[in-house]
């Protein structure tokens, strides 16, 4: 049964901006090691950057952001399989609102084109 749906859509430029203007405080703020480090390995850094952003969002738009405990960028992470295809893991107060929901999986969809990058995440439980 899915229990939540989240989409985001982002200006790549937007991120672009923020990286150049803040640059590790931002990239420290919202991505974890691994992220920055997989996104800053790629041929497009931004474009990446980007979709783990609007991942990030669109997740925190199908938890809900009623929670008592805000959930952090940092605990939502978003990696790749083998395949490529992306995924996320889920840390502190994430991993939590995800067990006491009884979310058993997280479905993540990510797309890049003419200088946007969007998301959508279905929980099912």
């Amino acid at each position: 049964m899915i229990i939540g749906v989240g989409i985001d859509i982002v200006d790549q430029q937007r991120i672009e901006q923020s990286i150049a203007r803040f640059k590790e405080r931002f990239l420290t703020r919202i991505f974890t090691a691994q992220e920055a480090s997989r996104c800053n390995d790629c041929r497009h850094p931004v474009e990446r950057f980007a979709g783990r952003f609007a991942a990030k969002e669109a997740f925190m738009k199908a938890i809900g952001r009623s929670a008592l405990r805000p959930v952090t960028f940092v605990e939502i992470e978003v990696l790749n399989r083998a395949s490529g295809a992306p995924y996320i893991v889920t840390h502190g107060t994430a991993k939590m609102l995800c067990e006491q929901l009884g979310v058993q999986h997280i479905h993540l969809s990510l797309t890049h084109s003419a200088g946007i990058a969007a998301a959508v995440v279905i929980l099912e439980v």
